[in-house]
């Protein structure tokens, strides 16, 4: 499976640059990730479409407290597809130390 939709989906949202900085010295650094920016553009715009749209329809207070506590429909998205790729690399939770000894890993991604 490759990171690409993942990379595009950061690059729509903080842009390019940005994006490759992070993975400049990774193997990653390389990958393909414009057709990816624009896939994720196109689902962003359609979420926003569905839901003014289903805002006009009736019951609109009971779905936005839903969304509410349950977040949109982009945000819940990703979260399965983030958790489930954890899964299957083997991370099973998420006790935020994993850059800890960052100070003192060499250049180049830490995880590598």
């Amino acid at each position: 499976m490759t990171i690409a939709p993942l990379l595009g989906m950061m690059a729509y949202f903080g842009g390019e640059p940005a994006t490759r900085a992070l993975i400049a010295s990774t193997p990653a650094h390389d990958i393909t990730i414009a057709p990816w920016v624009k896939v994720v553009g196109a689902l962003v715009t359609a979420n926003i479409a569905i839901n003014r749209a289903v805002d006009a329809l009736p019951f609109r207070e009971q779905r936005l407290r839903w969304r509410g506590r349950n977040g949109d429909r982009f945000w819940r998205i990703n979260m399965v597809t983030s958790r489930v790729s954890a899964r299957k690399n083997g991370i099973t939770s998420t006790p935020y130390d994993h850059h800890d000894g960052t100070p003192a890993t060499p250049a180049g991604c830490p995880i590598h």
